[in-house]
């Protein structure tokens, strides 16, 4: 249900778009982008287990599908998420954990040389793959929120650095998590 609700924003939000308005170097209109980057902290936390926590480092990046209602005022939908390695049953896994759902993006200055900040509500996802045994686990999803900032140094370029947490579930325990990641994004408008 919830991914129907987010393709009918979608679909609503590039329906009411106008056209000229897109990709003319502008902040106004649609904007759609990506990053890559280094996250010093993913951790996943829950005072229900014997080894309550575990934290790590990884690769982050997001990506960006949205609209701009002016230049410095951006709304869409993002996902910012890391992959890192964690124990689980006392193995070394890959684990990918990362917020999804709506951000918007407040810029400061003209483009190409601005301060910005970002803010988001939404889904938290965890999820590990364990290639020695072909399974992977998957957590309920919970909510989680996104919240940042960064630097637009270039038209269409900027670091930014994003803090996400949230709350997943197993049939039997609640985690709370957290990542931060500093990325390079372009944001094509």
């Amino acid at each position: 249900m919830s991914k129907l609700i987010v393709l009918c924003a979608v679909v609503l939000t590039m329906a009411s778009m106008n056209v000229a308005e897109a990709f003319d170097g502008h902040r106004k209109g649609f904007v759609v982008g990506g990053g890559a980057g280094f996250s010093p902290h993913a951790s996943w936390e829950s005072d229900a287990l014997g080894n309550p926590d575990d934290d790590g480092a990884g690769t982050g990046i997001n990506v960006f599908v949205g609209y701009g209602w002016d230049r410095a005022n951006l709304i869409g939908f993002e996902g910012n998420i890391v992959k890192y390695n964690t124990d689980v049953d006392n193995k070394q896994v890959d684990a990918y954990q990362g917020f999804r759902g709506i951000s918007w993006y407040h810029y400061f200055g003209d483009e190409g040389r601005s301060f910005f900040t970002v803010a988001g509500l939404g889904l938290y996802a965890y999820i590990f793959e364990d290639f020695d045994s072909n399974t992977d686990g998957t957590n309920d999803q919970g909510g989680g929120f996104l919240a940042g900032g960064g630097y637009e140094f270039m038209k269409h370029w900027q670091l930014g650095v994003y803090a996400s947490g949230g709350r997943t579930r197993t049939p039997h325990y609640d985690y709370d998590h957290t990542h931060v990641n500093f990325l390079v994004s372009g944001l094509v408008f």
